[in-house]
């Protein structure tokens, strides 16, 4: 046995005598480290009680992992977007009189497919996001898909969608549930110049200033992608061992922020690596050179309980999908029913009290100092 290894394995060794479980990531460097908790589990409403595993810390980000002591009997398989799109299964239009708020989408396959709340695209008049999760019918043509705009300038082109395989920030995902366009917008600005501002901080160079109004840009730039990626390469190998995983949820700079609950694992597991890219992303664009905060799952089982007292309202975006929301001061959740049957919750934490909708506004210049060709209809 080599120096390296016995060094780690008397630092786990330790750890656990101190309550803390160490990962060894690449060259003997310990990179993730998890908190014993006193909780052992937390009641989601619709799932019952799960038991929890974390929380993984990770600089300013925290994870947990929700999983089900036992099998409950339901493994529907959906596709998911990113899979239709690799398949050639599914096609995202503009409609023939474009608006912001609704694009077209045709899916051929078996399997119903399901999309996230938050999921982007890029393509088309403006990139987009997914306003709420829903579940697609196999078979299904030229049905309406609710959006909203995450590129506030560009509105020509027109081409089919491209599925990025990233989703809006959390700060957004916040406005997209209070239905407030312009706060989307503001959402993006905000966190669009934060990623900017930490790569360069941690790459020690100027990452230079965006060229276009679009999340996309930065989310595939190549100094911001290095930035996530180490959140990612830290996160994505805790847990894999969990049977029956459901969801998971994560904080970050110390306060929690977002949770997603499935009624399905083999959905989850297809979307675990997703979503801990979101929970990345957002971590990037917080306080990301802090050392993480030591939560617990009692912090989880208070913000849960905290998220269902909002104020409820439903909506039935059609093709038997039921989206039901409720959003308080601090907090916003939405489920998604498909056939009356509880597919996923989605939680997450309102940064800051986010302003009623206001009347949608078309900018008269883009960032290239040019006139709109089109006046986007919402």
């Amino acid at each position: 046995m080599n120096v390296k290894r016995t060094r780690a394995m008397a630092a786990v060794v330790l750890a656990g005598m101190l309550g803390l479980w160490l990962v060894t990531g690449s060259g003997g460097q310990l990179s993730v480290a998890m908190a014993r908790s006193p909780v052992s589990g937390v009641k989601v409403p619709g799932y019952g009680r799960l038991l929890v595993s974390g929380p993984f810390l990770h600089k300013n980000m925290a994870v947990f992992f929700l999983y089900e002591p036992a099998a409950s009997g339901d493994e529907t398989d959906y596709m998911t977007l990113q899979e239709a799109f690799k398949g050639g299964l599914v096609k995202i239009s503009e409609r023939s009189d474009a608006t912001v708020r609704q694009l077209v989408i045709t899916y051929d396959g078996d399997k119903p497919l399901f999309i996230i709340a938050g999921e982007l695209v890029s393509g088309g008049k403006q990139d987009r996001t997914m306003q709420h999760s829903l579940v697609i019918p196999p078979e299904t043509k030229n049905a309406p898909l609710p959006s909203f705009c995450v590129e506030q300038t560009r509105w020509r082109g027109g081409g089919k969608f491209e599925v990025t395989g990233d989703m809006a920030s959390n700060s957004s995902q916040a406005a997209l549930n209070i239905g407030d366009q312009s706060s989307v917008w503001s959402s993006v600005r905000k966190y669009k110049s934060s990623l900017r501002g930490n790569a360069s901080v941690a790459s020690g160079t100027r990452v230079r200033a965006s060229r276009t109004s679009s999340l996309n840009e930065e989310l595939s730039d190549g100094s911001v992608k290095k930035l996530v990626g180490g959140y990612e390469e830290a996160m994505g190998r805790v847990a894999l061992d969990i049977r029956r995983p459901l969801g998971l949820a994560y904080a970050v700079d110390g306060k929690m922020t977002a949770m997603h609950v499935f009624n399905s694992s083999i959905l989850f597991k297809k979307l675990r690596a997703q979503l801990l890219r979101a929970g990345s992303v957002d971590a990037a664009a917080g306080r990301f050179n802090k050392k993480p905060t030591n939560l617990t799952v009692r912090d989880l089982a208070n913000f849960i309980a905290a998220a269902w007292d909002g104020k409820k309202s439903t909506l039935e975006p059609g093709m038997d999908n039921l989206v039901t929301r409720y959003v308080a001061s601090r907090t916003f959740t939405s489920e998604l029913r498909y056939k009356a049957r509880l597919v996923h919750s989605q939680v997450g934490r309102i940064e800051t009290p986010v302003p009623k909708p206001k009347p949608y506004r078309v900018p008269r210049r883009n960032n290239m100092n040019m006139r709109q060709s089109i006046r986007p209809r919402e």
